[in-house]
């Protein structure tokens, strides 16, 4: 492995747009450790074991952006990682050693991120995709035996073993065309190896991990990037959801206590126009960010008047009036990642929930943002639909009254 990531891979040179789009699409999110996340999940949050602090994350992930996006080395990011975290780490998490897997852990995926994206566009000319090992110092012996191995761009091998396979892995993948193929010596593509796979423990989970990768690593960085948008589950969709926790594991109350409301319903109209225009006037214009939350963690949530009115139910759009009361001052907030059932597609969604009473009727509010942290789904449900809204409370509970 060379000494400087940012040499290695020629950080500065010219960047790298698509790892960088990869990057900043990250959404910060809290965790214990490691294995918190796993696979897709990584193409979703930026995270850093074991730091929950949201000033902490954003800081070092815009130092890994920076990095990305001006080649700065190892040696400048460590400098610039001691002033961000000053006063607020735990020494005896490390810090050089942790920024140094923080910079090569994060700048490696994001371009292998932005080097699957790139292959796929070029799949019509270049439909193989070969495996070149890196100059590690001390190789993985499987990681040399699929050097040069070269397969089509849609063979499943790929999706477990496209690079980076392992912690400090240096191997990477390049599109072949036939004329390539000939220069190998190759009349057409290799066989996929076989893939033993082997069960492990990987946090509160087990994972089928394929023999030569390291549990964690067994995903194509930016296939579910690339592939499929952050958008929240369309209706009827079936998906399952990834993330451990609920209010029953955490001991939340199971009934939500009653706030009463600062706002109140819209008035009552036929014309959705007329819906999108007071919701509007309530944002003081097209859209407004709110910061949902508070103490270390606070989440950006953006809430576009058209996007949230023109397709409620008139019943259902009155309710926004009430908008700012669970934006503002929610009872709980979760955060999850949610994996479709036939396509394997992840998203990250937060979900906002508060219970109030306005006009003499109590009303459950939920809202749910996705993973760009834009407001795409909102209802509000009568008291007696408390089991609906509390099977939406599960995941990584961010923040809770």
């Amino acid at each position: 492995m060379a000494d400087d990531l940012a040499l290695e891979i020629g950080l500065g040179r010219m960047p790298f747009r698509k790892a960088i789009a990869f990057f900043q699409e990250k959404q910060p999110l809290p965790s214990q450790a490691s294995t918190d996340l796993v696979h897709a999940m990584h193409d979703r949050a930026f995270v850093i074991a074991g730091v929950t602090r949201q000033d902490v994350l954003s800081d070092v992930q815009g130092l890994v952006l920076k990095a990305l996006k001006e080649g700065t080395p190892l040696a400048q990011f460590q400098k610039d990682f001691e002033l961000v975290i000053q006063g607020k780490w735990d020494p005896s998490q490390g810090t050089a050693w942790r920024s140094r897997v923080i910079y090569e852990t994060n700048i490696r995926t994001a371009y292998a991120a932005g080097r699957y994206k790139q292959l796929l566009s070029m799949r019509d000319t270049h439909p193989y995709w070969t495996y070149h090992h890196g100059d590690a110092r001390r190789p993985r012996p499987l990681h040399l035996a699929w050097n040069g191995l070269t397969l089509r761009w849609n063979d499943p091998w790929w999706q477990t073993h496209f690079t980076p396979n392992g912690w400090g892995c240096t191997c990477f993948i390049t599109g072949s065309d036939e004329v390539d193929l000939e220069t190998m010596g190759k009349t057409g593509p290799d066989a996929a190896p076989p893939e033993r796979m082997r069960e492990v423990r990987y946090g509160d989970r087990m994972i089928r991990v394929p023999e030569g990768v390291d549990p964690g690593w067994g995903y194509a960085p930016g296939e579910n990037w690339s592939k499929w948008p952050v958008e929240s589950p369309a209706p009827g969709s079936t998906w399952n959801p990834l993330t451990p926790g609920t209010w029953e594991s955490l001991e939340r109350p199971k009934a939500l206590p009653v706030d009463e409301a600062k706002g109140s319903l819209l008035p009552k109209t036929k014309d959705p126009e007329a819906t999108v225009a007071a919701v509007k006037q309530l944002l003081g214009g097209e859209q407004k960010v709110f910061r949902v939350g508070s103490g270390d963690w606070a989440i950006p949530l953006v809430a576009d008047a058209r996007l949230l009115a023109q397709d409620l139910p008139l019943a259902q759009a009155r309710s926004l009036g009430l908008l700012a009361d669970l934006l503002e001052d929610p009872f709980e907030v979760w955060t999850g990642f949610l994996e479709e059932e036939r396509t394997g597609q992840v998203i990250l969604q937060h979900r906002l929930i508060k219970a109030v009473e306005v006009g003499g009727k109590k009303l459950l509010l939920l809202a749910k943002g996705n993973g760009k942290g834009v407001l795409e789904d909102w209802e509000a449900l009568p008291m007696a639909d408390a089991a609906a809204v509390n099977h939406e409370r599960w995941g990584l509970l961010v923040y809770g009254r």
